[in-house]
């Protein structure tokens, strides 16, 4: 099983012309225009999003999913997705020291579970949309029941606690942080990072 499909909280985002293949069940015309909606908003957040640059390790390499693991400064590791701007991506090892641009992993709906679901991690749903003509060829979003472990308001950053590992998620305007506190048992809908640079740092 590829990484793609057996994390809990791992999210493909590509950008290009070439959309990757992925396949897409139907839906109702009401869930499709929902879907549509939330595409166009999670598009337009991707494209305003600030690149982050980072230099790490890469500890892991998921060649069918073109999904690389980084074992950054501060010891975390996150997954990254390599869209097809990263042309030497069969070139890269395990080990290998890189510098990286991406982007980074964005939380685009979060909402309040109680009752008998409180306190319970799981992945929910994946789903894919295709792109508008901004240029993001295809995404794929994961939905997971989370925890919400600690909040910053001053930096729009929310750390969620899935059913497999913790991730920091920058916080869409659409969210409310008002609404959320530390402890909540939220449905969470997020893309990841994805990159659009690797290099190798002993290359230079």
């Amino acid at each position: 099983m590829s990484k793609a499909t057996s994390l809990a909280v791992a999210v493909i985002v590509s950008m290009g012309v070439t959309p990757w293949a992925v396949a897409q069940t139907a839906q109702p015309a009401s869930g499709a225009q929902e879907q549509s909606a939330l595409a166009g908003r999670v598009q337009a957040l991707l494209a305003t999003a600030p690149p982050v640059e980072i230099k790490a390790r890469i500890s892991d390499i998921d060649r069918a999913s073109r999904i690389i693991t980084l074992h950054g400064p501060k010891g975390h590791d996150i997954d990254v997705a390599m869209g097809p701007q990263v042309e030497n991506f069969d070139q890269l090892r395990v080990g290998d020291n890189v510098e990286v641009l991406y982007k980074n992993a964005l939380l685009v709906a979060a909402d309040k579970i109680a009752g008998a679901d409180k306190g319970i991690r799981k992945r929910v749903d994946s789903s894919v949309y295709q792109s508008t003509p901004s240029g993001y060829s295809a995404a794929r979003q994961i939905e997971v029941q989370a925890t919400v472990l600690d909040m910053d308001a001053s930096k729009r950053e929310v750390r969620l606690r899935g059913a497999y590992r913790t991730v920091t998620l920058g916080v869409g305007p659409d969210i409310d942080f008002k609404t959320l506190k530390e402890g909540d048992t939220v449905h969470a809908v997020f893309v990841s990072a994805y990159a659009t640079r690797v290099t190798p740092i002993d290359a230079r």
